[in-house]
């Protein structure tokens, strides 16, 4: 049986889904098709009907980190047609997810899985930088002390 989602969530839902279709299908024109690309395109395609943003959130990340591959300017190129389609390019989302990292430090309190997991993944990024030695010891706390 398929989630209920209210109406903002079926729209990010969507959005996140057209967006990682958009990116791949830019990477395969620039690219060439790839058997890769089409098993992306089956997992958002098989994540989507599960209704599970979450994986579509993690998906969109992944496909980004992807995108930055790309030559300065077909990601140049990519970023215009992101921002034409969808009003907003990839370093916009990471400046969203800054924000939130920012948000959920200043609380000093994970409440959900999902704050859970991008800080969890922001550690994962970091741990090596010296300089960010001490976001990464008070990443770490806010991660042992969360309960599920």
């Amino acid at each position: 049986m398929a989630k209920k989602l209210n109406d903002i969530q079926q729209k990010e839902l969507v959005r996140l889904k057209e967006q990682c279709l958009t990116i791949l299908n830019f990477m395969i024109e620039k690219n060439g098709e790839l058997p890769l690309f089409d098993q992306f395109k089956n997992i958002i395609h098989e994540t989507f009907e599960k209704k599970n943003i979450s994986g579509l959130k993690y998906l969109s990340k992944d496909i980004i980190e992807w995108a930055k591959g790309l030559s300065q300017i077909d990601f140049a190129s990519l970023q215009e047609l992101l921002i034409k389609k969808f009003g907003t390019n990839m370093s916009q989302s990471d400046d969203k997810i800054i924000i939130e990292i920012n948000r959920i430090l200043k609380r000093g309190k994970i409440n959900n899985k999902e704050e859970y997991n991008l800080l969890l993944e922001e550690v994962e990024e970091i741990y090596l930088d010296i300089d960010k030695k001490d976001k990464v010891e008070v990443i770490n706390n806010l991660l042992a002390s969360y309960s599920k």
